[in-house]
C-alpha cells in the first residue's frame, strides 16, 4: 500500500482484499466492522433508549471525521436528537468501542481545554471511507477533500498512539468513577 492509498482506505487487515472493489470494500466495513461494533458490542451490552439516534451519531462523527463539530451543531443536524447529554453518553460509548472520540485543543489552561468545539475523529480512516461516496482517484483530484482525508488520517495515527500510550488528549472519554 501507498500512503496515500493507506490514508485513504484505513487499514483493516480484512479490508484490504477489497480495495480495487470500492463498493465490496464499503460492504465490508459497513457490515463487518461498524454493524457488528454497534449492534452486538453497543447495544447489546448498554441500555440505549435511541438506537436509531446512536447510529446517526457515528455516521455524523465518521462523516466529519478530522473536522471540528460541537453538540449544539450536531443537535441541529440529527433528528429526535435530545440533548448534549445524551449524545456524549453516545460518544463515550463509541470511543469505549474503538470507533470514534473527540480530540480537545491542547491548552495549559484546563477551562479553555474544556471548553474548546472538539475535532470529531475515528480510529480508522476506513470508518469516515464508507460515508465519503467518492473513489480514491476522485479524492485524491480533489485536493480540498484530500485534506481533509489526510488531516483524518493523522488523527487516526495520534488517537491510537494516545490509547497506546495512554496520553490524555481525548474529550469524549468515559468519566472515571472519582469523577462520578
Amino acid at each position: 500500500m501507498t500512503l496515500d492509498e493507506y490514508m485513504f482506505y484505513g487499514c483493516y487487515p480484512g479490508s484490504v482484499d477489497f480495495i480495487n472493489d470500492y463498493d465490496r470494500f464499503q460492504q465490508y466495513i459497513q457490515s463487518s466492522i461498524i454493524d457488528s461494533t454497534i449492534n452486538k458490542d453497543i447495544l447489546m451490552d448498554s441500555p440505549i433508549s435511541k438506537p436509531a439516534l446512536l447510529r446517526q451519531t457515528f455516521e455524523l462523527g465518521a462523516s466529519y471525521s478530522g473536522e471540528l463539530l460541537s453538540l449544539n451543531k450536531m443537535l441541529g443536524m440529527l433528528q429526535d436528537a435530545g440533548n448534549t447529554s445524551t449524545l456524549l453518553s453516545y460518544l463515550y460509548l463509541l470511543n469505549d468501542s474503538g470507533l470514534l472520540c473527540g480530540l480537545q485543543k491542547f491548552s495549559n489552561d484546563m477551562a479553555r481545554r474544556r471548553g474548546s468545539i472538539p475535532k470529531l475523529q475515528v480510529y480508522n480512516n476506513a470508518l469516515k471511507l464508507v460515508y465519503l461516496n467518492t473513489t480514491f482517484e476522485k479524492a485524491l483530484a480533489n485536493r480540498s477533500l484530500w485534506g481533509r482525508i489526510f488531516e483524518s488520517g493523522v488523527g487516526t495515527y495520534l488517537v491510537n498512539q494516545a490509547f497506546k500510550h495512554r496520553f490524555d488528549c481525548l474529550l469524549y472519554t468515559s468519566p472515571s468513577p472519582r469523577d462520578a
